[in-house]
C-alpha cells in the first residue's frame, strides 16, 4: 500500500492507493490514523495439480539434462539425476519476487554422492524478459563433492556477477535422505539460510548468516530448483523429491508484541536480552592448561579442544599470569579444521609482573589450543587456563598491557634495547606507549620491524635529566620495541615502561 497526499484539497486528506484493486480512495474516520493493508505476495506450490503433472502456471522448465526425469506423483516432485556427464536440469518460478522475501523448500534425496548437485536458489531476472542475468543469487547446495555427509550442506552468496561466494560444509538439521526444510531469506541488509525439520515444534535449529556480497536490495527474483552432474559420472542416478516449494514476499513492518499468549513453543517465541547484558554466555567448557613453571625460552602446547561440528562454541578465553622477571612470554592460539594440522591465528605478548589477564577470541575452526613461548629468564609463577563458549555478544578484553622495560642504570653513553614483542599476524593492538624517567639525559626511541631483523626508529623524545617523557607509536608492523640511549654521565635512577593499546 502506498500512501499519497494530493494538492490542492479543501481540507486536510489522506489517500492511499490500494495495489489489489487499482484505485485510490481517501481514508474515512473509521479508518483509523494509520490503517494498514498487506501488501504480501504468497506464492506456494504442493505439485497437487491434476493428472500428476507440473504446474505451467507455476514452473517454466528452462532445461531438462539428457538422463534426467521430471515428473510429479503422489503430491511430490520428482526430480532424477541420471548418471549422464555435464548435465542439468533447471526448473525456474514464473512468479518473480522482490526483497525481501523467504523461500522455503521441503525435500529429501535417496542419497549424497560425488559428481551429483543439487541447488535450491533465488536468481537475479532481467525486470522485462524475466530470463536469469547471472548477477545475484543466494543458494543452498547439496553435493556429495563438497561432502558426502547426509548432515552438511554449502550455502552461497553473489552479488553483480562475481563468483559466487561458498560457504564450507555446514551442519543442517537432519540428513538429505530424511525430509528436511531449507529456506533463503533475503533482507537489504543481509541474508539468512535457516534449516529445520518437518512438522517441528521447534522452529529453525541451524541459522548461517551473510553481510558480504549479498545481493542487490533493488534486484528482482525468481526461485530455481537445479540438478547438476559434473565432468565425471556419478556411480548411480540420485532422486530428489520435493513436498513443496513456498515463497513469501512481504513488506517489513515495526511492531510492538502485546501479548505471548502464554505461549511456550519454541518455534513460536520471542527473543529477549534479559537485564540489559550484551554478552550471555549459553554454554561454557573450562581447563586448566598448566600451572608449571617454564625454564628459559621453553614452549608449552596445550590440549586440543573440540568446538564440535555446529560448531557448540564460538568464542575461546584464555587466562594467563607468569612471573619471570623482565622476560615477557608470548601468548599464542593455534586452530586445526582437523585435530593434526595447526595453523597460528592470534599472538599475544604477555608481561612477567605476576597479574591475572583475560583474552578473547574467536572460534573459526573446530579445533583450538593455546600455546605459551616463556622469555628469556625462568618462571617462579606460572598459571594458563581457557575456557570455550558460546556467547552472543563480546567480552570487554584487556584493552591496555603494560610491561616493564628496565629500572638498571645505565652508564655513560650506553644503551639499553627492550625486548621484543611480536604482535603476529592477526593482533590487536594498534598503538605502542612508553614513558620513561632518568637521573640525566638521554632520548627515547620506538622502534618497529616487519621481519624482527631489520629495526627502524619510527619515533623519538630526548629526555632531561630529572624529568619524565612519553612516547606513543602507531603500530604498522609484526614487531615493537623500546630503545633508550643514556647521555654522557652514568644514571643514578632510571625507569622504562611501555604498554601495548588496542582503540
Amino acid at each position: 500500500m502506498t500512501r499519497e497526499t494530493r494538492f490542492p484539497v479543501a481540507k486536510n486528506e489522506l489517500y492511499f492507493y490500494d495495489e489489489r484493486t487499482g484505485s485510490s480512495k481517501p481514508m474515512a474516520d473509521s479508518d483509523g490514523m494509520l490503517p494498514i493493508q498487506s501488501i504480501q505476495k504468497k506464492w506456494k506450490d504442493s505439485f497437487t495439480v491434476p493428472n500428476n503433472a507440473l504446474n505451467t502456471d507455476n514452473w517454466e522448465t528452462i532445461q531438462t539434462g539428457s538422463g534426467h526425469a521430471v515428473s510429479v506423483t503422489g503430491g511430490e516432485l520428482v526430480i532424477t539425476s541420471g548418471t549422464t556427464i555435464n548435465t542439468e536440469t533447471i526448473l525456474q518460478t514464473k512468479e518473480t519476487f522482490s526483497d525481501p522475501f523467504r523461500a522455503m523448500f521441503a525435500f529429501r534425496a535417496n542419497q549424497k554422492i560425488a559428481n551429483t548437485e543439487m541447488y535450491l536458489e533465488a536468481v537475479s531476472v532481467d525486470p522485462v524478459t524475466g530470463v536469469a542475468d547471472g548477477l545475484h543469487s543466494v543458494a543452498w547446495r547439496i553435493s556429495g563433492s563438497d561432502n558426502t555427509t547426509t548432515t552438511n550442506a554449502v550455502y552461497l552468496t553473489q552479488n553483480g556477477g562475481l563468483t559466487p561466494l561458498a560457504s564450507s560444509s555446514q551442519n543442517i538439521s537432519n540428513a538429505v535422505t530424511s525430509t528436511n526444510i531449507l529456506e533463503l531469506e533475503l533482507f537489504a541488509d543481509e541474508v539468512w539460510y535457516h534449516s529445520r525439520a518437518l512438522d517441528s515444534a521447534s522452529g529453525r535449529n541451524v541459522s548461517y548468516v551473510r553481510h558480504q556480497q549479498i545481493p542487490d536490495p533493488n534486484a528482482i527474483f525468481k526461485i530455481r530448483i537445479r540438478v547438476k552432474n559434473l565432468g565425471t559420472a556419478p556411480a548411480s542416478s540420485t532422486q530428489y523429491n520435493f513436498q513443496f516449494v513456498t515463497v513469501v514476499d512481504y513488506a517489513e513492518l515495526t511492531a510492538e508484541i502485546t501479548a505471548g499468549r502464554g505461549n511456550t513453543s519454541a518455534g513460536q517465541g520471542i527473543y529477549a536480552t534479559v537485564g540489559g547484558t550484551v554478552g550471555t554466555v549459553m554454554s561454557n567448557a573450562i581447563y586448566t592448561d598448566t600451572t608449571t613453571n617454564l625454564t628459559a625460552n621453553q614452549l608449552y602446547t596445550g590440549g586440543s579442544r573440540d568446538a564440535g561440528t555446529s560448531p557448540q562454541y564460538n568464542r575461546f578465553r584464555v587466562t594467563v599470569a607468569h612471573t619471570a622477571g623482565t622476560g615477557h612470554g608470548h601468548l599464542y592460539i593455534q586452530q586445526s579444521t582437523d585435530g593434526t594440522t595447526w595453523r597460528e591465528t592470534h599472538r599475544v605478548p604477555a608481561p612477567s609482573d605476576g597479574n591475572y589477564r583475560t583474552f578473547e577470541f574467536p572460534i573459526n575452526m573446530r579445533y583450538i589450543r593455546v600455546m605459551f613461548q616463556n622469555g628469556a629468564t625462568a618462571q617462579t609463577q606460572m598459571f594458563l587456563g581457557s575456557m570455550m563458549v558460546r556467547i552472543d555478544g563480546a567480552f570487554d578484553m584487556d584493552k591496555t598491557i603494560s610491561f616493564v622495560g628496565s629500572t638498571t642504570n645505565l652508564t655513560a653513553s650506553t644503551t639499553f634495547t627492550g625486548v621484543t614483542l611480536n604482535l603476529g599476524s592477526n593482533n590487536s593492538f594498534n598503538r605502542h606507549r612508553a614513558y620513561a624517567y632518568a637521573s640525566h639525559d638521554g632520548t627515547l626511541y620506538m622502534e618497529q620491524s616487519r621481519d624482527g631483523s631489520t629495526w627502524r626508529a619510527t619515533g623519538s623524545i630526548p629526555l632531561t635529566a630529572g624529568q619524565i617523557v612519553q612516547l606513543e607509536d602507531l603500530i604498522v608492523t609484526q614487531y615493537v620495541r623500546v630503545r633508550y640511549v643514556n647521555g654522557a654521565t652514568t644514571q643514578t635512577s632510571f625507569e622504562l615502561v611501555h604498554a601495548l593499546v588496542r582503540q
